[in-house]
Parts: C-alpha cells; sequence; structure tokens
C-alpha cells in the first residue's frame, strides 16, 4: 500500500519527468543546428538525471528531486536560451552590416520567405510558427528597412578616368569600367595600380620598366578571358591589329608573353565559331 509520502514522491517525479518532456519539445524548436541541439539535451539531461544538485536543504542529490531544484533549472535554462540567442543575433547583425546593401537584402527576404511559408503551411496541416519566428520577423523586418535606408544613403563610386584613350577609340570610361571589373573588383590589383596600368598602357602607351604584377595567384585563363574580351566585345571597331591588343597584356604584366597570348585567344575563337 503506497503511504501519502511515496505518492507525493511519485507525483514529483512524473513532474520532473514531463518538465524534461516538454524540455525535449523546446529544444527541438531552437533555431539551431543538429550538433547544437544535441549538446543542449545532453546538458540538460545531466543536469536532470545524472550529476549531483545542490538542494534547498544543502544535501546535493543526484539529479533534480525537488521542486526547488527544478524551478532553478528552469531559471537558469531560461537565462541561458535568452543569452544564446541575444549571441546569435548579434553575430547575425554584424553579417549584415558587412554585406553589401543589395546582398544584405537577398538574405534577409529569403529568411522572411522561409517565415511566410511556415505560416502558409499551417493553413494546411504544417507545423505552426514558434515565438522564435514571431520575434525573427520582426527582427527581420526592421533590418528590411535599415538596410533599404542604407542603401539609398550609399553613393555608388564614380567611374571617373584619370587617363586618355589613345590607343583605340574606346570611351575611356568604357575602358575603366571592363579592367575593373576583370582586375579591380576580383582583387588582382589595387584601384592605384589599375589607373596606373591604363594610363601607362591606353594614354602613354610606354612599357614600364618594372612590370605590373597581379596579386591573388589568379589563373592565366582567368587574365587571357578578360583581355579576350576587351578586344573582341568591348573595341568593336578595331584601330589595331591582335598581337597590339595582345600586347595590352603581354607588354605590362609580368608573367605573360604577347605570342602565347596570341595562341590562347586563337584557340578561344576557334571555340566560338
Amino acid at each position: 500500500m503506497k503511504t501519502e509520502g511515496n505518492k507525493s514522491e511519485e507525483k514529483l517525479r512524473k513532474k520532473i519527468d514531463e518538465a524534461f518532456n516538454q524540455l525535449e519539445r523546446f529544444i527541438e524548436k531552437i533555431p539551431l543546428n543538429k550538433k547544437g541541439k544535441n549538446y543542449i539535451w545532453q546538458h540538460s539531461f545531466t543536469q536532470f538525471y545524472d550529476s549531483y544538485l545542490s538542494s534547498e536543504t544543502g544535501e546535493p542529490t543526484y539529479g533534480i528531486q525537488t521542486e526547488w531544484q527544478l524551478k532553478c533549472f528552469k531559471k537558469q535554462f531560461n537565462e541561458n536560451i535568452k543569452h544564446l540567442k541575444i549571441k546569435r543575433m548579434e553575430a547575425y547583425s554584424l553579417e549584415l552590416d558587412n554585406l553589401p546593401p543589395l546582398a544584405a537584402n537577398d538574405k534577409v527576404s529569403r529568411q522572411l520567405r522561409e517565415i511566410k511559408r511556415k505560416r502558409l503551411l499551417e493553413e494546411i496541416g504544417g507545423a505552426k510558427p514558434t515565438e522564435w519566428d514571431d520575434w525573427l520577423q520582426k527582427y527581420l523586418s526592421e533590418e528590411k528597412l535599415f538596410i533599404a535606408e542604407r542603401n539609398d544613403n550609399t553613393t555608388p563610386p564614380k567611374e571617373t578616368p584619370i587617363f586618355e584613350n589613345h590607343f583605340d577609340k574606346v570611351a575611356p570610361n568604357e575602358v575603366y569600367k571592363h579592367f575593373k571589373a576583370g582586375l579591380l573588383d576580383k582583387g588582382y590589383l589595387t584601384e592605384q595600380e589599375l589607373n596606373g596600368y591604363l594610363k601607362t598602357a591606353f594614354e602613354s602607351q610606354t612599357i614600364p620598366e618594372t612590370l605590373f604584377k597581379l596579386k591573388q595567384t589568379p589563373t592565366k585563363q582567368k587574365i587571357y578571358n578578360v583581355f579576350y574580351e576587351y578586344y573582341k566585345d568591348v573595341s568593336e571597331t578595331k584601330h589595331g591589329t591582335r598581337t597590339q591588343y595582345a600586347d595590352l597584356l603581354g607588354n605590362y604584366f609580368e608573367g605573360y608573353k604577347t605570342s602565347i597570348i596570341q595562341t590562347n585567344w586563337a584557340k578561344e575563337y576557334k571555340a566560338k565559331r
């Protein structure tokens, strides 16, 4: 026959077990990857059932055995989750701040779309969006507004060339635009180096004693393509021979020879015919 004490202990044990079951369901909804969720589950299980814990009486117990311990665990767990969420959103905010406005806006828009999908799927029996989803939607909406303001206040850099084109008839801004995309934006040259190259190759047309050197060690094929596209696509009305256009690379950059460039271009031409 069960005594009142036994019944009380059994009732408390059921309450503790149900609390852990609820905790498992909550952990599953936390916006973390599987590894992160497993870590929180294992840590929580250890505290619930597999470690010595202090109690209100001063006597340690093996796992949670009292209401007081259960309340302490819940309070500490909630604080830890708040701290985890804050850290995650701080890192996320920093990531957005370091992205160009268009890329940041795209990232936020995709996540807002995922939350909207959850709401739509809920209408046909899908999982209901969590409180975290509700808060995240508010946060992302505010970020989207800020990104839009940042984009409006961002003046695109002026592509004002500081050289005259005496090589062919292409407008200097078109020459700059092409080589900026192919060399500067890829990190192969700095702004100063690019301007120096354009002024030397297109304006003075003098071969420098020290050739320009590309950074980031790009494959030669990538660089061949940049100059081939200028020859074939940008300079539509040719004012020089193919050799002279190949010289724009071979005469000015370390590690490149005009004869090899021309051979490569001939292969490109045959491949595209």
